[in-house]
């Protein structure tokens, strides 16, 4: 077997092969869900909710039976269910009772705070996709520039960190990640939100910078913070639903908070959640 044989055949058997066929399958139906929005969209958005806070379960406590799992996840369909059917004003109070018995719960199994904690964690992901992406008006648009801004932050603080590496950023929560590399996933993060400014008009330029950037940092710190949970309980990966990629969580940590930011974001330009996508790009009528 030649050199170059060996090297196609190690690289076929790599984890970094996996990684780029696992992408291809599931990239496509994540974007054609969003595009389609609705049923499809809410679909994609409860196997993500469920996944992340079946693995958040897993990591607090491997030994948690499958009988209490289930329940959550029941719950947790049902929360999610009942965002995306009703407003968010009908929603809030049943979903902030239902926190409260998580946490109680929890408690009750030992888990002090993390039962509710992964609740939230997992819940708030799925409730924010869905009070953005049913913005009838901008709602496509804006799960695209959070996507796209998520993406080029993770990819070129990775790139640059790799290649000028540096002084590490936080390592006692992640060894790995150096100041290079997040300056140069803000840099990527700020211009990847830039470039809708050819999509949309009459968007600020200032704006869309400024968003990029805080979206940016928010999906940094997710991925920290879910590099400190994976530290606080001795995992390495978050588990092994996607091949070559580890868990839900590992794939969507900066997104998780990237996303519930938004929401914020949308919250504070505009006063209230009625438009969230138009308040992102826009702000107030």
């Amino acid at each position: 077997m030649t050199s170059q044989q060996s090297s196609q055949k190690s690289f076929f058997n790599s984890n970094l092969f996996t990684r780029i066929c696992s992408a291809l399958v599931l990239a496509p139906i994540v974007i054609a869900a969003e595009w389609w929005g609705g049923w499809p969209f809410l679909a994609v958005v409860l196997i993500i909710s469920l996944a992340v806070c079946f693995e958040w379960l897993r990591i607090i406590s491997p030994q948690m039976r499958s009988v209490p799992i289930a329940l959550v996840l029941v719950l947790m369909l049902a929360s999610l269910y009942f965002v995306a059917t009703e407003s968010m004003v009908t929603a809030f109070w049943p979903i902030f009772l239902l926190f409260c018995g998580m946490m109680i719960a929890g408690y009750a199994l030992g888990q002090k705070f993390w039962l509710g904690a992964g609740f939230a964690y997992a819940f708030l992901l799925g409730a924010a996709l869905l009070l953005i992406r049913n913005d009838p008006e901008l709602g496509m648009e804006a799960i695209a520039l959070i996507v796209a801004v998520v993406w080029a932050t993770d990819i070129f603080a990775y790139v640059v960190g790799r290649t000028f590496g540096g002084p590490k950023l936080w390592p006692a929560i992640s060894p790995g990640k150096t100041w290079s590399g997040a300056i140069g996933g803000l840099c990527a993060g700020m211009l990847a939100s830039v470039a809708f400014i050819g999509l949309l008009d009459n968007v600020s330029l200032i704006r869309l910078v400024v968003t990029g950037l805080l979206l940016s940092i928010a999906s940094q710190c997710g991925d920290l913070f879910e590099s400190w949970i994976k530290r606080r309980f001795k995992v390495k990966d978050s588990s092994h639903l996607i091949p070559g990629h580890g868990g839900v969580m590992d794939r969507v940590d900066g997104l998780v908070f990237a996303v519930i930011f938004a929401v914020f974001l949308a919250w504070v330009f505009d006063g209230s959640l009625d438009r969230p996508a138009q308040a992102l790009f826009f702000g107030s009528a």
